[in-house]
Formats: C-alpha cells, structure tokens, sequence
C-alpha cells in the first residue's frame, strides 16, 4: 500500500528508511485538474474505469486516418500522435508515448504558423512521459525548453507557465538537483498562486510537492511548514474531516517518522485513518492503506501488538475487496509476519511470508504491484536475517522489474541495489561488486552522473572495496560520492559529516592520524552548523574524533569525550546505557591524559548506576572495577588496585566463558603490580596464566602472547635468572618479527 510519496523510491528502506520517495506531482499534472476545491483522494475502484485498449485502438486508428489524408508531416498528424502518445502513456507505454513524441515534436519545429504554445505543449508532454519513465536527464532537457519557450510569450497564461515550471522542478529533482528543483517549484507556486489563487488544489498540491523536496534536502523544519500551510488551508476551505486534509496530514505523519518521532506521528495517523472511515465507509480500500501506515508507525515505536491489530484490519478489508489472491494481499502478509520476528511466535512469521510468496507466485498479476510485493517480501526475509530467501525474492523482484519497466530502469536498479547488499552481507564481496556495477551504469545512464541515487551507489562500492581489502579504491569512489553531494547540498549538510567520518576511517586505518583528525574536524564543523551542539549525531562523531586523538593527544580526546557525554546525558539521561559507555569512555581518557582523580570520580558514579541496574556480578560492574584499579594504581594505591582488580576476576571467572581476554587483562594487571611491589614469584606465576590464556584463544604465534612472554621474562630476570629471561625475550621477539613479515599492505582495486 504505497503512500503519498513511497511508490517511487524504495532503495531508501533498507538504508536510510524514508516516507518519501519522488514526487507525485507529475502524476497529477497528467489527470484532470479540479477547477475550484481540492477533490478526496477516492479509490480507483468506486470510480468507471475506461477501456483503456479502445482508447488505444480508436488513437491509432486517428493516426492512420490523419497520415492519409493530411501526410506525415501535417500540423494535423502531429495532433493526433499526441494523442495517440497520451493513450500510450495511461496503458503504461512510455517508450512507445515518446517515440510519438519525438515525431510531434519534429513537425511542430518544421511547421510554418503553428503556434510556439503549441510546441511548448508538446514538451511538457514528452517531460511527462520521460519522468513516469524516471529518464530525468531527458525529462530535464524537455521541460527546459518548454519554460524557456513559454517565457518567450508576452501573452502566455501563468498557469501555463507554472505547469511548465513545476514539470522541470521534477525534472531536475530527479537528476538529483535539488536546490535548483526547490527555485523551480516555488517559482511555480508563485506563478499559481498569481493565477489561480493561494488555496486553489492545484497550489496546495504544489506546496506539499515542495515540501517533499525540501524534505530530501533535509530542511525537514521548512517542509513541516509548508505541510502545516496546506493542512490548514484545507480545513477551512473543505472542513476538518475532508478527505484532502487527510492526505496531508499522511505527509505529516511522514514526516515526523522520518524524525523518528513515532509518538507524535501516531496520533496524526490515527485520524487519517477516523477521517477515511467516515468519508468511505470501514470497509474502503483507502481505510486500508490509512490503517498499514498505522501499523507502520506502530511497529517503528516498538508496539507489535497494536501494529498487529492495524494490520489485520487492513488484510482484513484488502480480501474483501481485492480478493484473497491480489498482490495488495500478499503485501498485508509481509507486514503481519515482521510484527512476528523477534518474539516466540517467529515460525508464524515464517509462515505468513510463504503465504505471501505462493501468492505472488501466481499468475495474472499485475506486474508493477507484484514487483513491489515481491521487494517488500524480500526485505521482509532480511529483516529476519533469512538472507538466502531475502537473495531468492529480491532476484525475482528484479526479474519482475525488468517485466513491467525494463532492464536499465531505476526500479530495476533499486532491486539489484538490495540484492548486492544481501549477497554482501554473506560475504560474497565480488559478486555484490557486480551487481552495484550494474547498478551504476543503469544510474548514470538514466539519472546522471550527478545525482543523489548515483551518489548512494558510488558510496555502497565504496564500502565493498573496503570489504575487499581495496583503501585506495575505497577512497576514490567515497571523493566522488562527496563531489556529487557537495554539488547537490553544498558544503554544509549532514551528510557531508557522514562521507568525512567514512575517509577518516581510512585514513586512520593507514595510520595516517593528521589526515583522519582533519576530515573529522570538517565532520564536527558540517554537524555544528547543520544539525546543532547537542544533536546525538555530533556525539558519535565526537567519539570518533575522540578514538583518533586519544592514542597522540589524549588531553584532547578528554574534551571530546566530555561534550559527546554531556549530548547523551540530555537526550537519554544519566543512567542510561549509552550514557554509561560514554561515562567508562571518558574516564579510560582521563586515566590516558594521566588524570587518575577525574578517573576515579567518573568510574564511581558510573559503578554505583551500573550496579544498580545490572546488580554485582555483571561483566560490566567487572569492567568498571578494572579501571578503578588502574586509577587506585596511578595514584599509588596498590592496595585498592588489588581489591578492585581481584573482585573483577571473581566475577569474570562467573560470567566469562574460559578461556577469557577480560581474565587474561586482569592477571596481568595484577602480576604488573606484584613486579612493582617484588614479588617476583607471584608476578611470574600469574604471567603464566596470562599465556596460557591468549595462547588457547589467540595461538602461540601471535603479537598478544609476545607481549605476555617479555612480563614472564621480566618475572624471570627479577628471580636472579638472566639467561632464561633473554631466552624468553629473544622467542617473544621471534614471533614479532614473524607478525610483522606476514603482514600485508592494502592493495589498490585493479
């Protein structure tokens, strides 16, 4: 059940789940434009529909009955081929629409007398043709012109003018430019609001096409705004409960799911779907696609079981009026079963989804719903980490996109996308390599090089070569990435921070530490500006930029690690998981920054919430207790280091599977301590736990069993036995060196 703005984009819901999707403006361009108030969203199915194969037959008969008596190039032809091209386009034949198109548009150009309206007409038609095909570049350039020509009439309406506009605002939001679409669209709305006034539905509709793409440049404030407008406006031309205010409030329930605000979005969907209850009855197809957004929502804010009753009400109305075998069907399954995962009632899940699948395995389906069904099983299938079914339906989601759209469509594409990210999730980097390639070819070639889908593509190769063990190529392609977004967003948009974050990582993992520092500077600055001081994303990139300088500057990482904390305490509070982590975090910092007071006082708060919320002998109160030893220890306090680090190893030893790192650290740290105080033996017996442990976990010829060996030597050299120590210390350094010869740099992508 697609919404407003979802039937059009689904490459965004595996990654960065959105409500959104393209515009819907064109669409409506093509339908009749309602003269004087907004008209309810009636289904299609309350509605005549018409034989859209005698439309077809009666338009090619014109063709011929015109090419014979007035020639192939008459001004009369080229009439009826637009037309003929309008009736391709309701049979859902783009390809065939503009290759009428192209032959119109060439006669109206040669014809003397006809009139540049005309012609710039004709454009707008084959811009709307190239979009419901999603070839943007081409759309762009046809409804450039046909601005560009009704700008040269004195006397052109500006309605006209504005259907032109709005049609080269989705044009080049399509390519990907998005401040320039926004100019466009509230050069339209202007144009329309001059024309047919500020309230007319054709303005509204406008306004909320804004608002999507304000939304895509992530000025979600601006496009709430302009949402509230076009609510407000319709409440009071048609009432509260009209059906048009619903269609708006759907946008506003969108948009506060985007925000994750699933609280507030609740509400709103609750009474879009009160609102068509009452103007279709509960039984109405509308109701059920109110009531599976419902679920949506629900499901999003953690509560299954009202998700559950949405969507059973919405299966429940879909089979009475599609039948028990209709795609929409099958989608309603989908939806039910991922209410299921993640609790016991998993086989049940498992169940509906094989419903669904026999269901669309069917025949006589109509190929772009089946294709979407099919996509929503899939993903289905990989939210339950069943990858070898979520592989299975997303290649035959792309073998049904190819069907009903063709091989280098953009909804082709979106399938391939997820498949390549299903088969990388199974470690199979090549393969995912080769399909993101497809991906790409059929982006640049139908969308462009510049362009925001191109740009997630590029970024998703990016993290395959990475797999690949590729830096340099990894690299390359995230610069490309950024280029693209830089041209779409400027410099100053959060997911510029996000590309930043991504090259530090590389450049740190090159140990390239000044570089990493710099990109994740930018990342701070973009944040800053962008999304604020205490938004939680600047948090997480404070952690990063923490981890880079701690092992050089740790004075610095501490301020790092105090402003991320202070970020999680505001939005999660203090005792909080995550504001705990960053509380141990900050606390290991200051011990770095050989701050051990500032240690002490962060660690013991962080242990006193931690016991109260997981108790005594969790791993987590061990962990605290571990560095509360190595601050007592920095502070001379061997005593209390010693009691803290024994009551860690008592727990670890309960809560640790043997053989167990956390163990190994906290012998060794007690075995350091039993050295400063000479007690050699001591020290010797426990450093020899500490090998005995990595070796079981680690191997013997690893770089953590080299260092355990040169603590056993010091131990030895301490007892009056210099020969064995040397012995042990030249063995240790053996193994180093091995480790450092099998070694091997990150190659470059051939």
């Amino acid at each position: 059940m697609p919404g407003l703005f979802t039937a059009t984009n689904r490459r965004s819901s595996f990654m960065r789940p959105s409500l959104w999707g393209h515009s819907v403006l064109w669409a409506w361009l093509l339908a009749a434009v309602p003269v004087v108030a907004d008209t309810p969203a009636v289904s299609t199915a309350d509605q005549p529909q018409p034989d859209v194969s005698q439309s077809l037959a009666d338009a090619e008969a014109a063709v011929t009955s015109a090419v014979k008596e007035w020639g192939e190039r008459g001004v009369a032809t080229a009439d009826a081929r637009e037309n003929l091209a309008r009736a391709y386009l309701d049979a859902g034949k783009p390809a065939a629409a503009r290759k009428q198109m192209d032959k119109v548009i060439e006669i109206r150009e040669r014809a003397d007398g006809e009139p540049v309206s005309k012609l710039a007409d004709s454009f707008d038609l084959l811009a709307m043709i190239d979009i419901s095909a999603r070839r943007f570049i081409d759309s762009e350039a046809a409804a450039r012109r046909a601005v560009s020509l009704r700008r040269s009439l004195p006397d052109e309406s500006q309605a006209r003018l504005a259907d032109s506009l709005a049609l080269h605002a989705e044009a080049l939001r399509g390519r990907g430019y998005l401040p320039d679409a926004a100019e466009r669209q509230a050069e339209a709305i202007g144009a329309w609001e001059g024309s047919l006034g500020p309230r007319h539905a054709v303005t509204l509709r406008a306004i909320e096409a804004l608002a999507s793409i304000k939304v895509e440049m992530g000025n979600r404030d601006e496009a709430a705004a302009l949402i509230d407008r076009v609510i407000d406006a319709r409440a009071t031309i048609a009432g509260p409960d009209h059906p048009s205010v619903a269609r708006s409030l759907e946008l506003r329930a969108n948009l506060l799911d985007e925000a994750a605000n699933h609280v507030a979005a609740k509400p709103v969907r609750e009474r879009v779907v009160a609102i068509q209850s009452n103007a279709f009855g509960s039984s109405h197809p509308a109701v059920a696609v109110a009531l599976a957004h419902l679920g949506d929502t629900l499901l999003a804010a953690g509560d299954r079981e009202g998700a559950e009753r949405a969507y059973e009400r919405a299966l429940t109305i879909d089979t009475q009026t599609l039948g028990a075998e209709h795609c929409e069907v099958a989608s309603d399954l989908v939806r039910l079963a991922r209410c299921k995962f993640g609790t016991p009632a998993r086989a049940e899940g498992t169940a509906l989804l094989e419903k669904a699948a026999t269901i669309l395995g069917g025949e006589k389906k109509d190929l772009v719903r089946k294709a979407l069904s099919l996509h929503e099983l899939a993903h289905a299938y990989d939210e339950a980490f069943d990858l070898a079914n979520a592989e299975k339906f997303f290649k035959q989601a792309v073998e049904a996109d190819k069907q009903a759209f063709g091989a280098e469509h953009p909804e082709t594409a979106i399938d391939l996308f997820h498949l390549a990210r299903v088969v990388e999730r199974q470690g199979r980097y090549d393969e995912a390599r080769t399909y993101l390639r497809q991906v790409l070819a059929i982006d640049v070639k139908v969308l462009g090089t510049f362009n925001l889908t191109t740009a997630e593509t590029i970024e998703r190769l990016a993290d395959v070569s990475m797999q690949r063990g590729r830096a340099a190529a990894s690299r390359d392609l995230l610069r490309q990435a950024l280029a693209i977004r830089q041209r779409t967003f400027g410099r100053q948009h959060p997911t510029m921070a996000d590309i930043y974050e991504r090259l530090a990582d590389i450049e740190q993992r090159d140990g390239d530490s000044a570089e990493a520092i710099e990109l994740l500077d930018k990342a701070i600055g973009v944040r800053l500006q962008t999304q604020g001081a205490m938004h939680p994303s600047i948090a997480l990139t404070l952690e990063r930029m923490a981890d880079v300088e701690e092992p050089v500057n740790p004075s610095a990482a501490v301020d790092f690690r105090t402003r991320a904390l202070a970020v999680w305490e505001r939005h999660l509070g203090q005792e909080h998981d995550v504001t705990l982590k960053a509380m141990q975090r900050l606390a290991e910092c200051e011990l770095a920054a050989q701050r051990p007071v500032e240690a002490e006082a962060l660690l013991q708060r962080a242990l006193e919430m931690t016991r109260r919320q997981t108790g005594e002998q969790s791993s987590r109160t061990a962990g605290l207790l571990v560095d509360l030893g190595a601050a007592a220890r920095m502070q001379r306090r061997n005593a209390d280091a010693k009691q803290a680090l024994n009551e860690a190893l008592e727990i670890y030893r309960i809560t640790e599977k043997a053989p167990s790192p956390a163990v190994a650290v906290c012998l060794h740290r007690l075995g350091e301590i039993a050295l400063e105080e000479r007690q050699p033996g001591a020290a010797l017996k426990l450093f020899q736990q500490v090998v005995a442990i990595d070796e079981s976990i680690h191997g013997a010829e690893h770089e953590e069993v080299a260092e355990d060996l040169m603590m056993v030597a010091a131990a030895h050299a301490a007892l009056g036995k210099p020969e064995l120590a040397d012995e042990i210390r030249a063995r240790a350094r053996a193994i180093l060196d091995r480790a450092a010869t099998q070694s091997k740099p990150v190659t470059a992508e051939p």
